[in-house]
């Protein structure tokens, strides 16, 4: 199962994830170094920086990509393609009648979509966390929102995942 924050540069980040002196093109290679896998909101992969996203990152985290109706479908498809297997997936809310056909080549997060995955706005409760990523399964994504995401809930939800094993 993947754990993943909405987007990685936050400004309330800084100074309680992100070190202050931090150069903003630093963060996303901080934040692969704590974290495996990052959905990427739409405003931040319309304007890929593939090359760099890739050399910034390890080989095994994941670029998840959200994706709403309003948005342009071709780019996501080029944007997912380009990413080749680093690619976790696309997530789009459900259900929506996407085709079929899609060439993403990386699988699709909505209901009937080939991998699950829920929203957490909320505090670090144990029990339902819990409950949730058992839900959720291996091939799961679980994102933790807010602006910003709360860190200590991220980084519970990970260590949940990995204590039963998913």
């Amino acid at each position: 199962m993947w754990t993943s924050a909405l987007g990685y540069a936050h400004p309330a980040w800084l100074g309680s994830f992100y070190p202050e002196d931090l150069p903003p093109e630093w963060m996303l290679t901080y934040y692969a170094n704590e974290f495996a896998a990052l959905l990427l909101p739409a405003s931040e992969w319309r304007a890929p920086a593939i090359d760099s996203w890739l050399a910034d990152t390890q080989p095994g985290f994941r670029f998840f990509l959200e994706w709403s109706p309003g948005d342009d479908l071709a780019a996501v498809v080029a944007v997912a393609q380009a990413l080749g297997e680093r690619c976790g997936g696309v997530v789009a809310p459900g259900p929506l009648a996407l085709p079929s056909d899609l060439p993403l080549g990386c699988p699709l997060g909505v209901a009937g979509g080939t991998f699950p995955v829920a929203r957490w706005p909320g505090a670090l409760e144990p029990r339902p966390l819990r409950a949730l990523i058992e839900q959720l399964g291996p091939t799961g994504l679980l994102v933790v929102e807010g602006e910003p995401p709360t860190l200590e809930v991220l980084r519970g939800a990970r260590t949940v995942a990995e204590l039963l094993g998913v």
